[in-house]
């Protein structure tokens, strides 16, 4: 994962670098290593990444609640449920 590709999946689900650290449970400095590409993603993060991005084009919902918890769900697709 490039630094790009983090940025961009940390800025996808709403969290800052920092918010990002804390979620992933690593230090602040850690995710700002990975932002400007001084550190790599670890793979653990990288698929954990990649997998959010695949649910999304697949059609679901991806989102953090309020708790930091990870939320996914199915998005109707059009003419569902209209019977």
């Amino acid at each position: 994962m490039t630094r790009i590709q983090y940025r961009r999946a940390i800025k996808a689900l709403g969290l800052s670098q920092h918010r990002a650290a804390d979620w992933l449970g690593i230090g602040r400095r850690t995710s700002q290593a990975y932002a400007l590409g001084e550190v790599e993603v670890p793979k653990a993060t990288a698929l954990l990444f990649d997998l959010i991005d695949k649910a999304a084009a697949a059609g679901f919902a991806v989102e953090l609640d309020a708790r930091g918890r990870l939320v996914v769900t199915r998005v109707p697709l059009l003419g569902e449920g209209e019977r």
